[in-house]
């Protein structure tokens, strides 16, 4: 009996316990807040508006990887690492930037390309913009150094190019390019001789040459013969060792050495201006003898003023060695039309540009591995066209979109 009284009170407890769990759940499932995870998608955000290309300069075509890009158009950011232009899908540099125009430098890659730019912050790319980049480094006259390769290198007023031949370097005759690409032998190899380091055509129709010796050499105007000694000077110390020449309106031949700056007259007698330091190229130009050299441990290019054949105060005209970095050397030199000065130097930097104010770039350094580790002789030909050969016997063709200033010992 005592069971019975029971067991209606514990279906009554079961039931208030139910009750308890189920009331407990409902206010788990509706008492508290429903709260989302954030997305991070916001339909409302419209983003940085879409870059627009306009137009670029140069127009149409450039130098690929050498000649500054200028892109107009309009809503680019002012934070030059922002903006991101590709030239089929490789990227180029942004140099510096404004809302309006970003100066770019483009990749090597050569041929028809689609610009497009990218905006941080921008969601959409702009519009391609159709352009051409054109190679600014070519190499010429299949040559295959050692056994095959080039010295130095000099036009003549008629568009050929001479260049001294080099088998495993030593000097295998001078050889002249037509502007036609044609190849022809001009004079024989020169006996004693290892290479030519500057060769240069005079007014009387000579080819002159040094080769690092203190003695000055001469092929005749037909050609057909090897070299002739045409001037040496006394051993002195430092010893005297011409390495390039050229020359100046008054048919003086310019040159340089250790003990200073020599000017020979065509009756072959020599005034010396005096000028303590290693002498590796000069170039006459606008009056002015250009030269450069090693002093007090930096290299530089001096000038001075050619007064008949002495010259006027030398003074600092670029210093190699703060500007680009030590250790280099201004192998070669000449100048274009309007007053750039084209140095000649080591990798990577291969030619060094030096504008009339005294800046400068390095526009090729991109091309550094055709450079070799150095150029060693450099001379203008048609067009646009500079001719540089390696240290080791390569000849290269620089495109500069320049023209170059006049060889004086040919008018």
């Amino acid at each position: 009996m005592l069971i019975k009284k029971q067991f209606p009170l514990m279906r009554r407890t079961i039931a208030s316990f139910s009750f308890f769990l189920l009331a407990s759940f409902a206010f788990m499932l509706f008492g508290c807040k429903n709260e989302t995870t954030p997305s991070l998608f916001d339909p409302n955000y419209k983003g940085l508006p879409q870059p627009v290309i306009d137009s670029i300069t140069p127009p149409g075509i450039a130098l690929a990887a050498a000649q500054p890009l200028t892109v107009y158009g309009k809503n680019f950011s002012t934070t030059a690492s922002y903006n991101l232009i590709y030239f089929n899908g490789v990227a180029g540099t942004v140099v510096s930037a404004t809302t309006t125009q970003l100066v770019v430098a483009s990749p090597v890659d050569t041929g028809a390309v689609a610009i497009k730019i990218s905006v941080r912050g921008a969601p959409l790319f702009s519009t391609e913009f159709p352009y051409r980049l054109t190679t600014a480094i070519e190499a010429f006259g299949n040559f295959t150094p050692p056994t095959n390769g080039v010295a130095a290198v000099t036009p003549d007023s008629a568009g050929n190019i001479y260049f001294d031949l080099l088998a495993t370097s030593s000097d295998n005759g001078i050889y002249i390019f037509t502007p036609n690409g044609t190849r022809a032998q001009f004079a024989p190899k020169t006996s004693g001789t290892s290479s030519w380091s500057s060769l240069k055509i005079g007014p009387d129709k000579y080819l002159y040459a040094a080769k690092g010796a203190r003695a000055l050499y001469r092929f005749t105007p037909t050609g057909g013969a090897a070299a002739a000694l045409w001037v040496s000077v006394p051993n002195s110390n430092p010893p005297n060792t011409f390495s390039d020449i050229d020359f100046d309106l008054n048919k003086n031949l310019w040159t340089g050495a250790a003990s200073g700056l020599y000017c020979f007259k065509p009756d072959k007698s020599f005034k010396i201006t005096t000028f303590s330091s290693s002498v590796h190229a000069v170039r006459v130009f606008n009056g002015y003898l250009y030269f450069s050299a090693l002093k007090d441990s930096s290299e530089k290019v001096f000038r001075a003023t050619i007064n008949g054949d002495t010259l006027g105060t030398i003074e600092e005209y670029f210093n190699i060695s703060s500007a680009v970095g030590s250790g280099l050397t201004g192998q070669s030199m000449t100048f274009s039309s309007d007053g750039y000065l084209y140095i000649g130097t080591q990798a990577p930097f291969g030619l060094i540009v030096v504008a009339p104010n005294g800046s400068f770039t390095t526009p090729y350094s991109a091309y550094a591995t055709m450079f070799g580790t150095q150029c060693n002789s450099i001379c203008w030909g048609d067009g646009d066209k500079l001719y540089v050969s390696t240290f080791e016997g390569n000849l290269l063709i620089v495109h500069t979109q320049k023209h170059g200033a006049p060889y004086l010992g040919l008018n």
